[in-house]
């Protein structure tokens, strides 16, 4: 798995792993929502090749997503969201890669 951080084309910060299986994106997604403290802001959307969900803690909000082409990403909604996805991030990092 590659990691990485970017801006998508939004300007919202995306921090990304490559490659990372659809099967994991739940148990991934849960172990971030036990360490931050993130709260479902939204149902879970499914399809053949994409799964999303928001979630918020406080005032910052993200979004946990994954799709074919891109692998795993978390996107911050707002600007003020950016510290916790560069945290989510390297927490990401440091357990996958």
């Amino acid at each position: 798995m590659e990691y990485k951080t970017f801006r998508d084309n939004s300007e919202r910060l995306t921090v990304q792993l490559e490659k990372m299986p659809a099967l994991t994106y739940r148990f991934v997604a849960w172990r971030l929502k036990k360490k931050f403290s993130l709260k479902k802001s939204c149902d879970l959307v499914k399809t053949e090749n994409e799964i999303f969900q928001e979630f918020s803690t406080g005032n910052m909000r993200v979004s946990i997503e994954w799709d074919n082409w891109s692998g795993l990403t978390v996107v911050a909604l707002d600007k003020a969201s950016e510290p916790l996805v560069m945290e989510i991030g390297e927490s990401l990092e440091n357990k996958y890669i």
